[in-house]
């Protein structure tokens, strides 16, 4: 007598084990939105058990396996709420935190859990390359509240005195914060908000470190990991708020930073290298005019745009500056009368006044001697030289 096809059905229900990953589907967005990550739903804290299950019993190569597939695909509320609780190792914290944001949503509002693991990647030099580009990205997407928790634990760090050489640990871990925030915050520069808050980010650094950060972006083995733009960005910011602010010329990557962005009004910043050079201590702005006067003078007449801006410099350093241009080898001659219209006009009168006429030969050496500038790096990173015509 064969049992009814209704038995059997019954027999093969009963012994069907329930699958614990079905709580988990169609749980919400893999990733993250403007709202924070919840988990307050049953079907959610059903899901985190089953992480959790496999979490714990992941030394079974079977457990394991199971969670590895299932953990990126189950909502962000979900992998939060896991991941706070039971801390995973290797790459789990950053592939939750990298996840991006969510189709529907503009920006990714990150836990205070996902601020440190973003922060400590980015920070930690054994982070691969790959890796650092997804916690950047992550960084960047993420809301202007979360972003700034990100900037503000990267540019946290131990006290460095202001005339003490960037030596040390607590100098280092400065240095390497200051990068990573700059790489955060650089490509969003171009916006007013992002510009004030890159603005903010260099003011606040210490001298020490600044002059530390400068020469690592300007010196020819610059960061590898960081993108052309942060390099450009970032370089000329820690030039004109060194040669603002700074007693004593800025690391010698900057001279060329500087006559770059003074040279070409058509350049955004421009008016910004002005400024600071106008900011400057008369030995950082002689020893900045030395360098400008050096490359406009080759050319047959100073460039009206470079003459105005020269015009509202103040006399301390300036003339000084002046005088030694005078005195260049290569100076034109359409570029020595120039030079000596704005010292008469500064009211530089009789023997102190070069010639009408250019000499022959150079002028002997003035009895000043120009600002030392301290060579710290033998050329510019190639790739960080030629700055962009941002507005």
């Amino acid at each position: 007598m064969r049992a009814p096809p209704l038995v059997f059905l019954i027999t093969a229900l009963a012994c069907t084990k329930p699958d614990p990953w079905a709580p988990c589907r169609a749980l919400g967005p893999i990733g993250f939105s403007a709202s924070p990550a919840s988990c307050g739903e049953p079907a959610c804290r059903a899901c985190v058990a089953a992480l959790t299950d496999a979490w714990r019993r992941r030394a079974d190569r079977a457990a394991a396996n199971a969670f590895r597939v299932r953990f990126m695909s189950v909502a962000a509320g979900a992998r939060e709420a896991f991941a706070v609780a039971a801390r995973p190792d290797g790459t789990y914290p950053y592939e939750h935190c990298t996840a991006g944001v969510a189709p529907s949503s503009r920006c990714a509002v990150l836990s205070p859990y996902c601020v440190g693991v973003i922060r400590d990647g980015l920070v930690d030099g054994r982070t691969s390359l790959a890796a650092r580009g997804s916690l950047v990205r992550a960084a960047t997407g993420a809301c202007p509240a979360a972003r700034a928790a990100i900037v503000e634990r990267l540019t946290a760090c131990a006290p460095v005195a202001a005339g003490d050489p960037c030596e040390g640990g607590a100098c280092a871990a400065c240095v390497a914060g200051r990068l990573a925030a700059a790489s955060v915050l650089a490509p969003e520069a171009d916006a007013p908000e992002g510009d004030a808050a890159f603005d903010a980010m260099v003011n606040a650094t210490p001298e020490p470190v600044s002059r530390a950060v400068a020469e690592a972006l300007g010196a020819p083995d610059a960061p590898a990991d960081l993108e052309t733009v942060v390099v450009q960005r970032a370089l000329r910011r820690y030039c004109f708020a060194l040669v603002a602010r700074s007693a004593a010329p800025p690391p010698y990557a900057c001279n060329g930073v500087m006559v770059r962005f003074l040279t070409h009004a058509d350049y955004g910043d421009n008016g910004r290298a002005w400024e600071a050079l106008g900011a400057a201590t008369g030995a950082v702005r002689g020893s900045t005019l030395d360098a400008l006067l050096l490359e406009a003078a080759r050319a047959p007449t100073i460039d009206p745009a470079v003459q105005g801006r020269l015009r509202a410099l103040p006399a301390e350093g300036t003339l000084d500056a002046l005088q030694r241009g005078l005195r260049g080898a290569a100076v034109t001659d359409g570029a020595y009368a120039d030079l000596r219209r704005e010292l008469e006009r500064r009211g530089v009168t009789a023997a102190a006044l070069p010639p009408v006429n250019r000499p022959s030969t150079p002028l002997p050496a003035a009895t000043e001697s120009a600002p030392p500038s301290r060579r710290v790096a033998p050329a510019v990173r190639q790739g960080s030289s030629v700055p962009s015509r941002e507005g």
